[in-house]
């Protein structure tokens, strides 16, 4: 991207901000990366890109936790449901 042209945006139409991190799950900027994307420079859109794959990995680690959580709960029995 070096050709002076602006990178398009990350966009991938899933648009729902993690209640933790203040990331779109889909693009993985902020709402304030979101709406200002059409007025930044080729430069800001790079930076913001360049940031995006440790932000990925970020979402991607506390959400493996979150299933793992969510997957041992899954099995356990709930009080109400064990037999008499």
């Amino acid at each position: 991207m070096s050709d002076g042209r602006a990178p398009v945006s990350p966009c991938i139409g899933v648009c729902t901000l993690d209640s933790v991190s203040g990331y779109c799950r889909g693009c993985r900027r902020t709402i304030e990366e979101i709406a200002a994307w059409p007025r930044l420079d080729a430069t800001a859109k790079r930076r913001i890109i360049a940031a995006l794959q440790g932000r990925e990995v970020a979402l991607e680690t506390r959400h493996a936790g979150t299933n793992q959580e969510r997957a041992a709960r899954s099995k356990e029995i709930s009080p109400w449901m064990k037999p008499p």
